[in-house]
């Protein structure tokens, strides 16, 4: 859906670019190690049972629940009650403005969608909570516990060794590796990468110091303020 990780991935290997392979390779072996040594660490010494990411979405989430209720106790509801109308043990309809909105607990679905999307309890389903009280992680993704997050990082990555000590078959020894058939384009090699049409337009924008609007620069600013 977006290119964020493949942008992460291309800042954080930067520096082995114009490196000979298998140099590239143990920067890259190197870059792994310290990110897995690092985050296992972090889930292992962590004291919430979501990880911290999904702990503050989760936060966030009840924080908003407590918002609906206040909006409607102030508009002569007596209480959370009237917000939550029950229709089974697990099928809830949730009042929140002019919408209504099915929370199903077991489904773990609700129709604003950011239950079943985030794979967290919504805004909605934390407003079911405050009625027919549950144990907040009880309709959580396993994946986001703690426990799921040590497992992530428990196997190591094994170091590689110099290259003068590797056993290297014979039969790749003798292998004649060419360079591949392709045109060397003329001028310096690009080395960032090519910006979307959106997102290349508003970073080449000039913003005036003056006005501050966007397409010119105070030399050529027209926008003179009024002088009281």
């Amino acid at each position: 859906m977006t290119s964020n990780i493949v942008e992460s991935i291309n800042s954080a290997t930067r520096h082995a670019r114009e490196l000979p392979v298998t140099d590239s390779l143990d920067y890259m072996t190197n870059l792994v190690h310290k990110r897995n040594y690092n985050n296992g660490a972090a889930a292992n010494y962590a004291k919430t049972t979501l990880s911290n990411k999904y702990e503050d979405v989760l936060t966030v989430n009840i924080k908003a629940s407590q918002t609906i209720s206040i909006r409607y106790i102030l508009k002569s509801y007596s209480s959370v009650k009237k917000l939550v109308v029950p229709s089974t043990q697990f099928v809830h309809s949730v009042i929140h403005g002019r919408m209504k909105h099915i929370v199903s607990l077991q489904q773990k679905t609700c129709t604003c969608h950011m239950f079943q999307v985030d794979e967290l309890p919504c805004p909605h389903a934390m407003a079911v909570r405050i009625k027919f009280y549950f144990e907040k992680y009880q309709y959580c993704s396993p994946y986001y516990t703690r426990d799921f997050l040590i497992k992530t990082y428990e196997m190591p990555v094994h170091p590689l060794s110099n290259q003068s000590m590797c056993d290297i078959p014979q039969h790749v020894c003798t292998c004649t590796v060419l360079p591949p058939n392709a045109r060397i384009r003329p001028g310096r090699p690009k080395k960032k990468r090519t910006k979307g049409g959106v997102e290349a337009y508003f970073s080449t924008q000039v913003t005036c110091g003056h006005c501050g609007h966007k397409g010119h620069n105070q030399k050529t600013c027209k926008n003179i303020p009024i002088k009281d």
